[in-house]
C-alpha cells in the first residue's frame, strides 16, 4: 500500500495563550480559499484512494473534507494522529 500525507491547511492566528500544538483552530479563510482551487487536483491524478483518515482537529478535518468531496470518500478520524503522538504509532494509524 502506499500512504500519501497532506498536511492541513493554513489555519487561524494562534491565540496568544495556547500551544499552537494543542489549540483547535480551523481554516483561515486563505486555507479554505487554497483548498477550494486545490482539492480538485487530487480527483485529477486519478490515484486510487481508499480512506482519508486526519487527525481529529478542526484544521486537519476541514482540509480532509475538501479532497473528501473530491474523491468521494469519507474522513475518517484517528487520535493516533494529534499533535505530540508517538510517531511509531503514525503506521499503526495508516494500515
Amino acid at each position: 500500500s502506499t500512504a500519501y500525507l497532506m498536511r492541513h491547511a493554513h489555519a487561524d492566528t494562534v491565540p496568544s495563550d495556547t500551544s499552537a500544538y494543542l489549540d483547535d483552530r480551523s481554516l483561515s479563510d486563505e486555507g479554505r480559499e487554497k483548498m477550494e482551487l486545490s482539492a480538485p487536483f487530487f480527483k485529477s491524478l486519478d490515484i486510487p484512494l481508499e480512506a482519508i483518515i486526519a487527525s481529529p482537529m478542526a484544521r486537519a478535518v476541514e482540509t480532509a473534507e475538501f479532497v473528501a468531496r473530491e474523491t468521494g470518500l469519507v474522513v475518517q478520524t484517528d487520535e493516533l494522529l494529534l499533535p505530540g503522538a508517538d510517531p511509531s504509532y503514525y503506521w499503526r494509524a495508516l494500515r
